[in-house]
């Protein structure tokens, strides 16, 4: 049985592992890995065999333009986040890949593990993971740049994103993001503080 210290146990309280009394169980089927910035967890055409949850860090799941161009499909930064659960039912190939964004720690459960103890818990995260889907096509449908980002930053207000990331995120090209961006903190439609860019209160 595996000693369970304090920080993991804020972990394995999460309502993932509801069903499952104990929880010792997961420790034991699971592994805790560590990534250093930039290093990918897996790559296009990998085939799927963990959930993922992030304990540190930061993570980028990401797919390349037929240019070359880098998108950001999605952004993990809060401890307790799982990715890479959807295509594990699929029984396909990840169609993305993933990057560290920030070094941390990512705790990786098997396929077998998540199909025997969590396939009830596993219902509410992919509902929140469509309505998170919904919000980026919602940001990704307006029609001007501005809109993206007034739109981005409404359903993102604590965003994290540098100015380059968030126009891979956007789909955009990063001299016309950082061009309109300037223009609405000259408007006062928008407000820099260390770089962090936020709307202002109403």
């Amino acid at each position: 049985m595996s000693i369970i210290s304090k920080d993991m146990q804020e972990i394995l309280d999460h309502f993932l592992f509801s069903d499952i009394e104990d929880k010792s169980l997961i420790l034991d089927s699971s592994k805790v890995l560590h990534f250093k910035k930039g290093e990918s967890i897996f790559e296009i055409e990998d085939i799927p065999k963990y959930l993922y949850i992030l304990l540190s860090g930061a993570v980028y799941v990401c797919e390349n333009t037929l240019e070359g161009k880098r998108n950001i499909i999605a952004v993990f930064l809060e401890r307790g986040e799982c990715f890479g659960e959807v295509v594990l039912f699929l029984d396909a190939p990840y169609p993305y890949y993933t990057l560290m964004a920030q070094e941390g720690d990512i705790l990786a459960i098997p396929k077998d593990f998540v199909l025997s103890y969590m396939s009830k818990a596993m219902n509410k995260v992919l509902a929140k993971k469509a309505f998170n889907l919904s919000n980026k096509i919602g940001i990704l449908s307006k029609t001007s740049l501005r809109e993206k980002i007034l739109q981005y930053l409404h359903t993102h207000p604590n965003t994290s994103l540098k100015r380059y990331e968030m126009a891979d995120f956007l789909g955009v090209s990063r001299p016309a993001l950082s061009k309109e961006i300037l223009a609405m903190i000259k408007e006062g439609i928008l407000l820099e503080n260390e770089n962090c860019l936020k709307l202002p209160k109403s």
